[in-house]
C-alpha cells in the first residue's frame, strides 16, 4: 500500500507567515518576502532558504509550487529546492529542480544531502541521484516540486499541474539511502532521523560540481521568481483503512448519524494499528468522522 499522509502545514501565504515566525532563515535572511499570497525573491544571487518551525518529522512529504521568473538569456541558472530533513547546519536531505540555458543535463531533478566531512572538517553537498526533466522548465511558468522519504527510500517528483488535484508527475526520481559505510547516508538522514522541512532558491555557483552549469553566474537569480502552496505532510504509520461503499450522508449540512455495513470483517483490528482512516467512494475522508466497529466507537 502506498503511504498515506496527514497534513501538518499548508501555507498559501495569505499573510506574512515569515515575519510571523512560522519559519526561520537558514540562509539569506531578508531576501524572501511574502506579498500578494506568495513568496517573492528580493535578492538576485545569494542562496535563500527558510525552514518551517513545525515539529521535526521522520517520514514526510513536502510539496511547493514555484514560478520561474525572468532569467538572463545567456546563462539562466535556476535552482529551486525543498528540504525534507534539516537536522542541523551540517546535515540535511533535500530535492531540487534545476534549469539552465544549455544542454538537457542542466534541466534536472536532483536528490542530495549535506553532511559533515571529517577531513577536512566542513559541510559538503553530495549528489545522491539525478535525472533529466521530461519537460524543461520555462520562464514565467509555475510548476510543483514534491519530495518524500519513507524509511530510507526518497522520491522526488516534478509536476506540471497541482498534485493535490490528482494526475501524474512529469518526472519522477527514486533513490534508496545507502546503509553501508560509517556513518552511512541512511544513519545520517534516513530511517529513525527527524528533521524540519523547508524551501528556497540556490545560487548555482556554489553547487557547480553537480549542477553542470557553465560560464559566469547570470545577472539575476530571478527577482521575479515566486513560491506558493507550501505543504508538509507526515506519513501515517500502520494505518488501517475502512472502506465504505455507498452514500453516507456527507453533505451540507452532514447528517449526524448514518448506518451502513462495512465491506469487510473488522471485528478484530490489527494490534499495530495507530489510526483508523475512512475511504468513501475511494476518497480519504479528511473531516472528523465517527465509526463503529463491532459496536465500539473507533
Amino acid at each position: 500500500m502506498s503511504p498515506i499522509y496527514s497534513p501538518v502545514l499548508l501555507d498559501q501565504f495569505a499573510s506574512d507567515s515569515i515575519t510571523a515566525g512560522a519559519y526561520t532563515f537558514d540562509t539569506g535572511s531578508g531576501t524572501m518576502t511574502v506579498s500578494a499570497g506568495q513568496i517573492d525573491v528580493s535578492s538576485p544571487t545569494a542562496d535563500k532558504r527558510i525552514m518551517s518551525t513545525t515539529p521535526a518529522l521522520e517520514n514526510v512529504r513536502v510539496t511547493a509550487k514555484h514560478t520561474i521568473g525572468t532569467v538572463p538569456a545567456s546563462d539562466p541558472r535556476y535552482a529551486f529546492q525543498v528540504v525534507l530533513k534539516h537536522i542541523d547546519a551540517d546535515h540535511e536531505l533535500w530535492a531540487m529542480v534545476t534549469a539552465g540555458s544549455g544542454t538537457a543535463s542542466q534541466k534536472r531533478l536532483v536528490v542530495g544531502m549535506r553532511f559533515l566531512n571529517t577531513s577536512p572538517a566542513m559541510a559538503a553537498e553530495t549528489l545522491l541521484a539525478n535525472q533529466n526533466l521530461v519537460t524543461a522548465p520555462v520562464a514565467g511558468t509555475s510548476y510543483w516540486l514534491r519530495a518524500a522519504i519513507s524509511g530510507n527510500v526518497v522520491t522526488a517528483e516534478h509536476w506540471l499541474t497541482n498534485p493535490a488535484l490528482g494526475g501524474s508527475p512529469d518526472t519522477t526520481l527514486t533513490h534508496t539511502l545507502s546503509t553501508s559505510g560509517s556513518p552511512s547516508n541512511a544513519s545520517l538522514v534516513g530511517e529513525g532521523v527527524t528533521g524540519s522541512s523547508g524551501l528556497g532558491w540556490l545560487n548555482g555557483d556554489s553547487r557547480d560540481p553537480f549542477l553542470n552549469f557553465t560560464g559566469a553566474y547570470g545577472a539575476a537569480l530571478n527577482t521575479s521568481s515566486h513560491a506558493d502552496d507550501f505543504r508538509v505532510e507526515a506519513e501515517i504509520p500502520n494505518p488501517t483503512l475502512l472502506t465504505l461503499d455507498g452514500d453516507y450522508g456527507i453533505g451540507t449540512p452532514p447528517r449526524r448519524t448514518r448506518t451502513r455495513p462495512l465491506d469487510g470483517d473488522y471485528s478484530v483490528l490489527p494490534a499495530e494499528a495507530t489510526r483508523i482512516l475512512v475511504l468513501i467512494d475511494g476518497e480519504l475522508v479528511s473531516r472528523p468522522v465517527q465509526v463503529l466497529v463491532a459496536g465500539v466507537l473507533v
